[in-house]
């Protein structure tokens, strides 16, 4: 695959993507990590079949770096939401401008590698679908992050004609946890209790025999509550007082 060809399919991509997000579509797995995926395999096949020099590969580096900066960035700036049960991606005009901004950094890119090193013109041209995957990788990695927490579905492809909606497990199952996360975030906390782990059973303890938190005495039986006692005790001081030289108990 020449250069030129595989700038032509990167414009193509880029135009179909741009027309379908800007007027909004299902948040598909498909297009969003399967696509990208397969454009970054074929850039980095195509960028092994030329001789690269030390700077035509430092270009390459820093270039597919700075792809996957505004990729990410653009992923956050895309609107995600749900509609007929499913998710739905967005650009907004953020995303636009930076979609816009990653290919004009690219091609001035490419023009200032020519002008340093002007053997490495194959280079330039051979990088694109490297930078365009790595870019929209990164973009549709983001909106999964985020389209995992709405209430909607995410399909890996949507139905066409009214054929049902192929759907993916591994989504599925992002799903299923992020809820599960959000549902326990989102529980309320158990009551606290007002009493201090000082006094936790000594108060149940009091309840049941008020004398003994008053008295400290741990028997069965009040302090207070012994009539056979009190009686002898009385009988007790009229005796002394009839018979002074007899000590009372």
């Amino acid at each position: 695959m020449n250069g030129i060809l595989e700038v032509i399919i990167a414009i193509a991509v880029i135009g179909y993507l741009l027309v379908r997000r800007v007027l909004g579509e299902p948040a598909e797995g498909k297009r969003m990590l399967l696509l990208p995926a397969i454009l970054t395999v074929i850039g980095l096949v195509q960028i092994t079949q030329v001789s690269q020099s030390g700077v035509s590969l430092a270009f390459l580096a820093a270039s597919t770096a700075v792809s996957v900066l505004i990729g990410v960035l653009r992923g956050a700036s895309v609107r995600v939401f749900e509609r007929d049960g499913l998710v739905f991606m967005k650009y907004t005009a953020v995303s636009i401008g930076l979609l816009v901004a990653n290919v004009v950094i690219r091609l001035g890119a490419g023009l200032l590698l020519g002008v340093i090193d002007p053997s490495a013109s194959d280079s330039v041209s051979k990088g694109v679908l490297l930078a365009l995957g790595a870019s929209l990788l990164a973009e549709g990695l983001v909106v999964l992050f985020k389209a995992v927490g709405t209430s909607g579905r995410i399909v890996w492809a949507k139905g066409r004609k009214g054929a049902p909606h192929q759907t993916s497990a591994f989504l599925d199952g992002l799903q299923e946890r992020a809820r599960d996360r959000l549902d326990v975030a989102t529980r309320p906390a158990a009551p606290v209790s007002q009493t201090s782990p000082l006094s936790w059973g000594r108060d149940d303890r009091a309840d049941e025999h008020p004398t003994r938190a008053r008295t400290g005495h741990h028997s069965d039986i009040a302090a207070y509550d012994h009539p056979d006692r009190d009686r002898r005790r009385s009988r007790d001081r009229r005796r002394g007082r009839d018979h002074p030289g007899r000590r009372v108990r």
